[in-house]
């Protein structure tokens, strides 16, 4: 399925959703040795009705051919959180090149829920969600997220954590979705990729390093990429796709999801051999929602 092509990527920036992919791959995209694909979030390896048209149409993505000394990439936020992408990716290369970006969980469940209840005020944005989700692989036609984009209202912050955190507790929800609070659960999804990959060949990092040691972090990348360090434009470094929140997060639902996270969050250090500071940071009423 997978014969040798002139166009194909040479790393992923494989997710996490809301943690700042959108920045690191227009930065990326900038550096005159490294081209990204026609658009971000190409889906190929998440979504079944992509997947199925196979490489070739895979490849058609990337506008530019493997010139010598040029990588090729795409960032799609949803591979690091559905089970099956790892092992498909492997299939595909097994010797791809992994970035994955990861943020506070607490924060990055806000700024989901931000993004849902934006995306539910816009009908032409929520049905477009929709058959998005549709298109993934066995998506579960009494999916919870549809359910939440269906309704007349949308619930606040506290009731879907609180909801999602409940179902978590009991061990009866097997959906993936809503995933305010399931995809803050870093570390099997990065075990996922440490099982196919050897872990010399994934780059984990954490978002605000990303956005307060912007210049650093980039040349970070460009190491692991086997490419030497650049003067990166500072004009060119500003965060992409940030909106304003309306709200700030109540107090008592932090205090709720930063508990919750608390053992999951340690068993993620322990993989990673790294802690990350990921206490009781503050969510302002403007925020990152890339």
């Amino acid at each position: 399925m997978f014969g040798f092509l002139k166009r194909r990527p040479d790393f992923l920036i494989v997710g996490a959703q809301k943690a700042g992919t959108s920045s690191l791959e227009f930065f990326l995209g900038r550096h005159p040795g490294i081209k990204r694909a026609r658009k971000k979030e190409v889906g190929f390896f998440n979504r079944d009705k992509d997947y199925d048209l196979g490489a070739n149409w895979y490849a058609k993505q990337f506008p530019h051919r493997g010139w010598p000394g040029v990588l090729l990439f795409e960032a799609t936020p949803e591979y690091l959180y559905y089970p099956f992408v790892a092992e498909r990716i492997f299939r595909f290369n097994p010797g791809m090149k992994l970035i994955i970006l990861l943020r506070n969980p607490v924060e990055r469940a806000f700024s989901a829920w931000n993004m849902f209840k934006q995306i539910h005020a816009d009908p032409r944005i929520q049905e477009a969600t929709i058959q998005e989700y549709l298109g993934q692989a066995n998506p579960d036609a009494r999916c919870p997220l549809l359910e939440l984009l269906g309704r007349a209202d949308f619930p606040d912050f506290h009731s879907c954590v609180q909801a999602e955190i409940d179902a978590l507790l009991a061990g009866g929800s097997q959906s993936l979705e809503p995933s305010f609070v399931r995809r803050g659960l870093y570390c099997e999804q990065v075990q996922r990729f440490y099982r196919q990959f050897p872990k010399q060949n994934i780059l984990v990092m954490e978002s605000s390093e990303l956005k307060r040691r912007r210049t650093a972090s980039l040349n970070q990348v460009l190491r692991f990429l086997g490419k030497p360090e650049a003067e990166w434009d500072q004009s060119n470094l500003e965060d992409k796709h940030v909106r304003p929140y309306d709200l700030v997060m109540a107090e008592h639902t932090r205090t709720l999801l930063q508990r919750f996270f608390e053992p999951h969050n340690a068993r993620l250090y322990s993989v990673l051999d790294r802690e990350f500071d990921w206490g009781r940071s503050c969510v302002l009423a403007s925020g990152r929602t890339d």
